[in-house]
């Protein structure tokens, strides 16, 4: 019994997904999609709340990672400067000064493109 409401939750929530995307990708607000949709608000929330928080469990996982000791700030506190090198991600902008370990650089790329 309890394998078949596992079965009838996931496929409720793969539909909760689909109307979420859908909404995502109608270009409607999520008031006006409600409305076309017969689906209050509140449900809509509830709904893309649940779809989050199970994405997040299914894709979190956390490595530990030992860092190198720190390159000083004072030594990368000018991005301009001769040999620092920027890396452009996802919209996200990492700054390394020439001194940075190329596997802090691996990791950090790593991490944002996972992200």
């Amino acid at each position: 019994m309890n394998e078949i409401r596992t079965i009838t939750k996931k496929i409720r929530h793969q539909e909760w997904a689909e109307q979420i995307r859908d909404q995502m990708n109608s270009g409607l607000t999520v008031r006006a999609w409600c409305r076309e949709n017969g689906v209050s608000r509140g449900t809509f929330k509830y709904r893309l709340s649940t779809v989050r928080k199970e994405s997040l469990e299914a894709t979190s996982s956390f490595e530990e990672v030992k860092c190198p000791a720190p390159v000083p700030v004072a030594e990368c506190a000018d991005s301009s400067q001769s040999g620092s090198i920027s890396i452009e991600i996802n919209g996200a902008v990492i700054r390394f000064c020439s001194g940075t370990p190329e596997s802090l650089i691996q990791l950090a790329v790593k991490a944002v493109r996972n992200a």
